[in-house]
């Protein structure tokens, strides 16, 4: 090591140790974490923690049987995503975790399931749409792309439609 000052070793160290704790908590909560297909049931909730999120919830009703929901180690609905899928290409959406789990890892645990959820229903190619999460979306291997470019049939979502105008629009290949 650098002969650094006693109590900047100290506070790396510190910080390393911190950091390696919180990955670790991280991931004792999450091998704890369960994903599960949403039912009826979970409507009113999937609607409600949406709408917290100032996330559109219409067309849920219709594809809520391609909605996955993270449960937390106490078995409490805390995440969920969504898919429409239209043929090869699908919508990703609908992606919302509980403001008090956030930067838990359950955002990208459920998106994960979703993404081999569609790649099992032969989906090639996964859209989305967002407004302020782009940096996100592009850690998960998503691409901005011009809406121009997106499918056609995918456009026609009803998400889509009634919203969405200045959204950046992203995609990810599942081959």
């Amino acid at each position: 090591m650098p002969n650094l000052p006693q109590s900047l070793e100290l506070s790396v160290e510190f910080r390393i140790f911190f950091i390696k704790k919180h990955v670790y908590r991280k991931l004792v909560l999450l091998k704890r974490s369960v994903i599960r297909q949403a039912g009826k049931s979970d409507l009113p909730w999937i609607k409600s923690l949406l709408e917290e999120n100032r996330l559109p919830t219409i067309g849920v009703d219709e594809w809520f049987e391609n909605f996955m929901i993270a449960l937390d180690e106490t078995g409490s609905r805390v995440g969920v995503a969504g898919i429409e899928v239209y043929n090869h290409n699908a919508l990703l959406r609908s992606v919302a975790v509980d403001k008090t789990h956030r930067r838990s890892g359950y955002g990208r645990i459920v998106v994960d399931v979703v993404l081999k959820h569609a790649k099992s229903k032969g989906v090639d190619t996964i859209y989305l749409y967002t407004e302020d999460a782009q940096d996100y979306f592009k850690a998960l291997g998503f691409d901005v792309v011009d809406r121009s470019l997106v499918d056609e049939v995918v456009k026609g979502s009803p998400e889509l439609a009634k919203c969405c105008s200045g959204a950046t629009a992203m995609h990810k290949s599942l081959q």
